[in-house]
């Protein structure tokens, strides 16, 4: 998988966008979670917890297999486009949650432009099967 690391290291990404990028591209090994529990590498969780800097979506779908026996997720979402406009935002990760059983279930910590505009919340999901 292509890394794009950004010199601040905070806004490294999977997502690879041109405008205003000046990111190092750099091939680094990716594992999906549902690998790595049928090799027995890790044990199946019961929150999975992802800021993966819009990648979020690419690695639940690299979970799917898992996800109905993980009780919570929480996410780190965006409000707003960023990264070039290539990213999922929280809606577009409720409607890739629904038929999984996740349901919104709170929000947390808030992150804003200078001029106070929510561009990005942290999400928790609960999957009703647990409730």
């Amino acid at each position: 998988m292509t890394f794009h690391v950004h010199p601040d290291p905070q806004g490294s990404t999977t997502v690879d966008w041109q405008e205003g990028n000046f990111a190092t591209p750099t091939t680094v090994p990716m594992r999906t979670i549902d690998s790595l529990i049928k090799e027995g590498a890790i044990p199946p969780p019961d929150l999975i917890k992802m800021d993966i800097q819009a990648g979020e979506l690419a690695a639940l779908k690299g979970a799917i297999g898992t996800l109905p026996s993980v009780r919570a997720l929480h996410l780190e979402t965006w409000i707003m486009q960023a990264y070039g406009g290539k990213i999922p935002l929280l809606v577009d990760l409720m409607v890739f949650l629904r038929p999984l059983y996740f349901r919104l279930f709170d929000l947390g910590t808030q992150f804003r432009t200078d001029t106070g505009a929510l561009y990005s919340i942290d999400a928790c999901f609960v999957n009703e099967n647990f409730a």
